[in-house]
């Protein structure tokens, strides 16, 4: 009868035993592994180089909508710009001696983002192109994208946890890690 009891207590550790492995093999689901999903970092930039940037602030200057979409090495960017009678803020370091604005600026961004293209003052004109071969670097608090044919675009990040950038036209963009 003892053996009966011993092996009736052995057989219920045992079962013990395994239920508290099983327990161990739950999986746990941290705010860590959701974050680097939906929260640009420096290394998902750098390392999956599929992200957006998408204009959310255009500050003083005339652009009414901008994307920059990275996907691998390949870029498509498209903007927009807002003409300039019809932009209601003007700085007073943006205006000719009329009093008029300088359009020369968009013009150079034009040439610079967009370098198969001409500036046209059509409000309705969408800009778009794809450079190839991109790559991605981060330097201290630039994000620094270069691509074929000495394309290159140079961003500022305007805070520690890498959602925002600002391009040399004060143009804000907020950076979207691609799913």
């Amino acid at each position: 009868m003892k053996q009966y009891r011993f092996l009736g207590l052995f057989i219920v550790c045992l079962m013990l035993v395994g239920c508290q492995k099983a327990a161990d093999n739950t999986i746990h689901v941290t705010t860590d592994s959701v974050r680097e999903s939906t929260e640009p970092t420096s290394e998902s930039l750098l390392l999956k180089q599929n992200f957006m940037l998408i204009q959310t602030d255009a500050a003083h200057f005339p652009q009414s909508q901008g994307v920059f979409d990275i996907q691998s090495d390949q870029m498509t960017v498209v903007k927009q710009y807002i003409p300039v009678d019809n932009l209601n803020i003007i700085q007073d370091n943006k205006l000719n001696a009329d009093g008029s604005q300088d359009t020369n600026q968009v013009a150079e961004d034009v040439m610079k983002t967009f370098p198969d293209q001409t500036y046209d003052a059509d409000p309705y004109k969408v800009y778009e192109t794809v450079i190839t071969d991109i790559t991605v670097s981060i330097d201290d608090s630039q994000l620094l994208i270069k691509g074929a044919d000495n394309y290159q675009q140079l961003f500022t990040f305007q805070n520690d946890n890498y959602t925002q950038v600002k391009d040399q036209n004060d143009v804000i963009y907020e950076v979207r890690i691609s799913k």
